[in-house]
């Protein structure tokens, strides 16, 4: 069938062909890599923010620990009264919308 069409042609077919294939790979590499970004931006929003918000969590169980154990050891009754003003304060901050509201010290 190809035997009696001049060596040119077939090369020029032959192109064509790898440049349909070449194309074809690429439209499938590109729509793979939208998928992986779909994919890393789900493991940021479910893995990265929710450290974030758990370090925060943990820096004002501190500072309320903080307070708590300045109070404990002082011996002042103003001293304590402030601590426990500023222990009041701080969990009120600490304790946003959607958080539990019930804590264990």
């Amino acid at each position: 069938m190809l035997s009696n069409v001049r060596i040119i042609i077939r090369l020029g077919l032959l192109v064509l062909i790898l440049m349909t294939f070449i194309a074809g790979l690429s439209y499938l590499s590109v729509t793979g890599l939208g998928d992986m970004r779909a994919g890393i931006k789900t493991v940021y929003e479910d893995r990265t923010i929710p450290m974030g918000q758990l370090a925060e969590i943990q820096r004002d169980y501190f500072e309320i620990r903080f307070a708590v154990l300045g109070a404990l050891n002082s011996n002042d009754v103003a001293t304590v009264q402030a601590r426990e003003t500023d222990i009041a304060v701080l969990d009120k901050i600490s304790t946003k919308p959607g958080m539990r509201t019930h804590r264990r010290f």
